[in-house]
């Protein structure tokens, strides 16, 4: 933390740049301190406090604009996840192929990191064939999806379409 000491009256002070920091105020003690608005020249010490700035990335093609909380460092960050056609799996430390970090429902701290939005699909394959029953997989977006070959006595299986038409497919991208 850096401190200014004031030996002079002074009716604002210049505001401090810290990168990955955003500059919370002057404060009257080094922690726990309360923010100061009027400066006294008193030789009083003022000490600069900083919000650590913690990215968040929505990691679709339509996201809104990625998300920079400013907070103490370690304190809980409280985010509105967007309303889409995919569930929130979690915050993961890479765009892709990442390590989760925070599940769904875990308390995010503070920290200066970048975190990145995954979520999960569920893509239904209609076995169009009475007494077999549909599969639903969930699996990441974007994640390559190959759905089991079906079995019934007396019938060929012969193949997965998309909507039902065009040609035939092995294997899926799951998306929401």
């Amino acid at each position: 933390e850096e401190d200014s000491t004031i030996t002079s009256q002074v009716t604002a002070l210049e505001q401090p740049a810290r990168d990955g920091y955003s500059f919370a105020g002057w404060y009257d003690a080094p922690s726990d301190g309360n923010k100061v608005e009027a400066f006294l020249a008193d030789g009083s010490t003022y000490y600069a406090y900083w919000y650590v700035d913690t990215t968040f990335v929505w990691n679709y093609p339509t996201a809104p604009q990625n998300t920079v909380v400013s907070q103490f460092e370690g304190t809980v960050i409280n985010l509105d996840i967007p309303s889409r056609n995919a569930t929130f799996a979690g915050w993961y430390n890479n765009s892709s192929d990442g390590e989760l970090i925070y599940g769904p429902s875990d308390d995010i701290l503070a920290d200066g990191e970048t975190y990145y939005a995954y979520w999960t699909c569920t893509t239904t394959f209609n076995s169009n064939m009475d007494g077999i029953s549909n599969q639903e997989i969930v699996e990441l977006e974007g994640k390559e999806i190959i759905p089991a070959i079906i079995y019934k006595p007396g019938k060929e299986f012969i193949g997965w379409y998309l909507d039902g038409e065009g040609d035939r497919q092995n294997s899926f991208i799951s998306n929401g």
